[in-house]
Parts: structure tokens; sequence; C-alpha cells
């Protein structure tokens, strides 16, 4: 079968008499579904938005530019060790010519 429009029934106005009180409750029925499906969208709109507050706070905003490079060296404690030999202690000639440039502040 195929999907055939329907035709449109008139009704005589004994039977459209007959209808309007439960047209009524219907109209009222669904003024309260209205009400409810408002305060439900209201509620998660509020939620989306205290969500929406939240990670804004966590995020780092992205336009911040930071020229910050830390580098850690453990200067004049480099351990030597070869193989079938102790550990020793040694200055590297790196070090050296490290200490003389300024490169920044060293913590």
């Amino acid at each position: 079968m195929m999907n055939q429009p329907r035709k449109k029934k008139q009704l005589s106005t004994a039977e459209a008499k007959k209808l309007i009180p439960l047209i009524k409750k219907l109209n009222s029925a669904t003024k309260v579904l209205i009400k409810l499906f408002t305060q439900k969208v209201s509620h998660e709109e509020q939620q989306a938005n205290k969500i929406k507050v939240l990670i804004n706070d966590m995020l780092i905003p992205p336009n911040k530019n930071t020229n910050i490079k830390i580098t850690t060296l453990d200067m004049n404690n480099t351990k030597i060790r070869k193989k079938g030999e102790m550990s020793y202690n040694q200055i590297m000639k790196w070090e050296k010519a490290y200490k003389q440039r300024n490169r920044g502040t060293m913590l």
C-alpha cells in the first residue's frame, strides 16, 4: 500500500460541540506540558552556563605569550664513569664557557 494523503473529514456542529470539552482538557494538559518543558530547558541552560564558567576559569587564554625558558643544570658535579673504572667529578669544557655567557638568571 502506498501512503496516500487522507481526506479531511468535516465535523457537524453536534460533533464539534461534543468535542469542545475534550479539546479544552487537551489544551490545559498541553499548557502544563509546555510549562514543564520550558522549566526543564531553562534548568539545562543554567547548568550549561555554570559548566561554561567553570571551563573558562580553568583554561589559560590563548592570546597570552610567555617567554620564559628554564634550563636546569648541575654545574661542577658532572660524574664521569668509564667502563671498568670508578666514577669521578669533572668540570666539563662547556661548563666553563657557559658560566661566562650571560644567559639569564640561574636558580
